[in-house]
């Protein structure tokens, strides 16, 4: 901490990339210091088991189709419209 400002401070890729974006006075260093891991849960029963192979199929769509990046894109890119 240098002047009563903080230099650094940890945070979530989304959120410091939404930051960025919105406040040119703030930047990030995009090499991960530590992984994370995300995760969705469903019930255990088979309506849960079927539910999450078809929330697995849809996440693989996204990233085949190229979906994903246009949609990460339009969250953390600078064009407003």
């Amino acid at each position: 901490m240098t002047g009563n400002k903080i230099d650094a401070f940890p945070v979530d890729e989304p959120v410091i990339r939404y930051i960025s974006g919105v406040n040119d006075k703030i930047t990030y260093i995009p090499e991960y210091m530590d992984p994370f891991d995300f995760a969705f849960v469903f019930r255990k029963n088979d309506e849960g088991k079927k539910l999450a192979e078809e929330f697995s199929e849809f996440l693989e769509q996204l990233k085949s189709n190229g979906k994903l990046e246009e949609l990460q894109n339009i969250w953390f890119g600078t064009d407003e419209k």
